[in-house]
């Protein structure tokens, strides 16, 4: 089976500390039990937003927080088969046309995405959404977290 690799905003982070309530907190957990499942991958980048917010997951002293910290820590994480860690080193600049239109806080998320060539950008901002399927330079397979999460656990 081909594995997939996505690159999750960080509203996977809120959703697992409870920001976006009970329910995303618990389609947040079951796509990590799936990814585990299925034997797909997410990529990171190391230092960036989203790797010190995963991090901060680690200090909660909510007991459901904590579970969903250890399984994305402990499983995901610290797993190469699960997780694509990539360093500052392996980034490239965006293409001109994404540089001039994707924020600046997002352009981690395309840099990891082309650095890995991972499957989808899985994001809530529908703005960048509509950038990245708009760009001219280059085709970027990006998704909103409902579509992709209704496709992606009904399976």
């Amino acid at each position: 089976m081909n594995s997939n690799c996505f690159v999750l905003n960080e509203w996977i982070l809120e959703d697992l500390l409870f920001n976006n309530g009970p329910q995303a907190y618990r389609q947040s957990l079951a796509l990590l039990e799936r990814i585990v499942e299925r034997c797909d991958r997410i990529a990171v980048l190391s230092g960036s937003p989203w790797a010190a917010k995963a991090f901060l997951l680690m200090k909660s002293a909510d007991p459901e927080v904590r579970r969903a910290s250890k399984l994305l820590h402990l499983s995901i994480l610290a797993d190469a088969n699960k997780c694509e860690l990539v360093s500052q080193r392996e980034v490239r600049p965006l293409p001109a046309d994404l540089e001039s239109s994707v924020p600046r806080k997002d352009a981690y998320l395309v840099q990891t995405y082309l650095a890995t060539g991972a499957s989808a950008v899985v994001t809530t901002d529908r703005s960048l959404a509509k950038t990245l399927l708009t760009s001219s330079s280059i085709r970027i397979d990006v998704k909103t977290r409902d579509v992709f999460l209704e496709h992606y656990l009904s399976q």
